[in-house]
């Protein structure tokens, strides 16, 4: 059996799932900017944009998980994917440490001292650039 290919195949469901939930996370966001000019309730788009944006930050943050528990690109040992990874670093590295910190175990500190990740932010970040290249490299 090759467990390559179903290495890479368990890795492109991630990453269309995390496409998905972009996809969604737009709509909501257009949505709650279409309530917020008419006076409608925008709770509801705003807590699920909130869970969308987690959710998302989880995922990507599991693409690139180091510890040897995990299954992650980092574990294919794949060149190409690898300098797809250190070319969005920064942007990794930020989802990383939002993960760790304000979504996985909502550190004090951390949530008193920097900026959590909003929808807003998560949207402007290359990360469907990202996922699209390490699409190509798997």
């Amino acid at each position: 059996m090759n467990y390559i290919n179903i290495d890479n195949e368990y890795l492109k469901v991630q990453i269309a799932r995390i496409e998905q939930a972009l996809d969604i996370l737009r709509k909501n966001q257009r949505n709650l900017s279409a309530a917020m000019d008419t006076n409608f309730s925008t709770s509801q788009y705003a807590r699920l944009g909130r869970i969308i944006t987690e959710y998302i930050v989880i995922k990507v943050a599991a693409l690139v998980d180091p510890r040897r528990s995990t299954f992650s690109l980092i574990h294919l040992r794949n060149s190409r994917v690898n300098a797809v990874c250190k070319k969005y670093t920064k942007m990794l590295n930020t989802m990383t440490e939002n993960r760790k910190r304000a979504f996985g175990h909502h550190e004090r500190n951390f949530i008193q001292t920097k900026e959590i990740m909003q929808a807003s932010d998560l949207l402007d970040l290359p990360l469907s650039n990202f996922l699209d290249e390490v699409k190509k490299e798997l």
